[in-house]
């Protein structure tokens, strides 16, 4: 039988230089929402006993379980709402890791992250005819997962290259989210690149060859912008929220039934809107990452039914090439 596993991550940093104000709020929301899809979720959260504590440990293990026994048919969700950063590369690998900050970020002699390859080596143990979505409310580069096509909204009609790793953060215009201190604006991100110790840097110098994701697999990567932009959470509709976090789920309002195009183009009209009413200088476009195998607009977010299109594309692909 066919599974449908969410896990969100909510962290708000509290007593921090780091803290925010709308990152767990976040995470109860999309709670919410996910169970109108039928999801079953494990939530990490810092402001109610019910959830666990969302360290680096807790949040590994979460993702093992949502990973683990995943079979054809299945419909796996990671939400993460909170702040993001860039650690230095091991020699020899990508220069820059994206990572993902849990509550324990912050170490004596190293930070404590989730990088993009630690998230590829879980997502690499899935087998085709799943499907996986990341709805990462934190700033990003580029959308950390290994897939080989973006679209960001600012430039909604045009593929890119994503390009993992590729990218230095050059902090983008740091100061928008002080111009909109009127919605109590936060931005989502450490401007600072993390550094690893120097004993960390010995042990892989030669990093391990990364096995690639499953062809078959329809992965969905929703980040809140993209480089050079900020990715800010802010006082909307009565309460402190992720500007990628609100769009989506208002856009979600407008739909019965919706493909990923037209989700993303309803939550980046949200955004426009946002910015004529609200948040003048807000400068952040959401970007979506996916396969080849599987378009925006022949996907339905939460709809386990594209994955098995894209293991049935997939097959036939090397099929071809047997040929």
């Amino acid at each position: 039988m066919p599974e449908r596993k969410a896990l969100v991550v909510g962290i708000n940093y509290v007593d921090t230089s780091a803290e925010l104000h709308g990152a767990v709020n976040d995470a109860l929301r999309w709670v919410e929402a996910l169970g109108r899809f039928g999801l079953l979720e494990e939530a990490v959260g810092e402001s109610d006993e019910k959830y666990s504590i969302p360290t680096r440990d807790n949040i590994v293990q979460g993702l093992d379980w949502l990973t683990s026994d995943a079979s054809k048919g299945d419909c796996l969700t990671m939400i993460f709402c909170g702040r993001a950063m860039q650690v230095q590369g091991f020699a020899g690998a990508s220069p820059f890791e994206e990572a993902l900050c849990p509550l324990d970020w912050e170490g004596f002699w190293t930070h404590h992250v989730i990088t993009d390859q630690e998230l590829h080596e879980h997502f690499a143990s899935l087998p085709g005819g799943v499907m996986l979505t990341l709805i990462l409310d934190a700033s990003f580069l580029c959308p950390p997962v290994r897939v080989p096509i973006k679209r960001s909204m600012e430039y909604p009609a045009h593929e890119q290259r994503n390009e993992v790793g590729s990218l230095r953060d050059d902090g983008g215009d740091e100061n928008v989210w002080s111009r909109l201190e009127h919605v109590n604006a936060l931005p989502r991100r450490l401007s600072h690149v993390g550094k690893r110790t120097f004993w960390t840097q010995l042990g892989r110098l030669l990093p391990e060859v990364q096995k690639p994701l499953d062809e078959g697999l329809a992965v969905f990567c929703i980040t809140a912008c993209g480089a050079g932009q900020c990715a800010i959470e802010a006082y909307l509709n009565g309460s402190q929220q992720g500007v990628l976090t609100f769009c989506l789920l208002e856009a979600l309002k407008q739909f019965r039934q919706c493909t990923f195009l037209e989700w993303m183009t309803a939550a980046n009209k949200e955004a426009t809107r946002l910015r004529g009413e609200v948040l003048p200088a807000l400068d952040q476009f959401f970007e979506i990452a996916y396969g080849r195998h599987v378009g925006l607009h022949e996907s339905r977010p939460f709809d386990p039914a594209c994955a098995l299109l894209a293991k049935e594309r997939a097959k036939r692909r090397r099929g071809e090439h047997w040929r």
